[in-house]
């Protein structure tokens, strides 16, 4: 298993948009909605770059260290 970047840019799904409808009208915590947004983010960053699961498990271990930071980071800001 691997990720491949191409160069070719991919025009990301406006995952973010959506998600900021739902809480709207929900009962979702600022720590939640922000936790809730860096995975959209991150997955858009992902979709962008065009990651295909099919290259090296370091690649793959790597975009999910960044996520995991990008979590904690968040989750930690979120609560002050």
């Amino acid at each position: 298993m691997s990720c491949r970047y191409s160069t070719q840019t991919a025009a990301a799904p406006a995952t973010t948009p959506h998600i900021e409808r739902v809480v709207e009208g929900s009962d979702i915590s600022p720590a939640e909605y922000a936790v809730t947004s860096s995975v959209a983010a991150f997955a858009n960053e992902l979709s962008a770059l065009n990651v295909h699961l099919d290259g090296t498990p370091d690649d793959v271990l790597d975009a999910l260290d960044r996520l995991e930071r990008a979590l904690r980071e968040t989750w930690l800001a979120a609560e002050g």
